[in-house]
C-alpha cells in the first residue's frame, strides 16, 4: 500500500510540474502614459489618456511642434507649427 501511495505522489507532482512549465507565459504592463523618445530624448510618440479619460495617441514630427494626433473625442487631427489644427476626420 505504501508502495502505490508513493508512486500516486510523484506523478501527482510530475503532473503538477509539467501543468506549471506548459501555462502560457504572459506579461502585463500598466501605466497611466507611455511615451517613446528618439536617441537625442525627444519625445515621438505618446500614448495617454486625454482630459476625458479617452485613450490619445500623439506622434510629433522630429521638427518642430507639428504633430498627429488621435482620440475618441475630436478623431485623427493634424496639428500644424502654429499649435492649430489643419486637418480633422471625426467619428460620427
Amino acid at each position: 500500500m505504501d508502495r502505490w501511495l508513493s508512486v500516486v505522489v510523484v506523478v501527482g507532482i510530475t503532473a503538477l510540474l509539467l501543468m506549471g512549465l506548459a501555462a502560457p507565459k504572459t506579461y502585463t504592463i500598466e501605466a497611466q502614459k507611455l511615451v517613446l523618445k528618439d536617441k537625442a530624448g525627444k519625445p515621438r510618440a505618446v500614448l495617454q489618456l486625454d482630459d476625458h479619460d479617452e485613450p490619445q495617441l500623439d506622434l510629433r514630427a522630429a521638427s518642430g511642434p507639428v504633430r498627429t494626433t488621435l482620440d475618441a473625442n475630436t478623431g485623427l487631427g493634424l496639428i500644424g507649427p502654429e499649435g492649430t489644427r489643419r486637418a480633422t476626420l471625426r467619428p460620427r
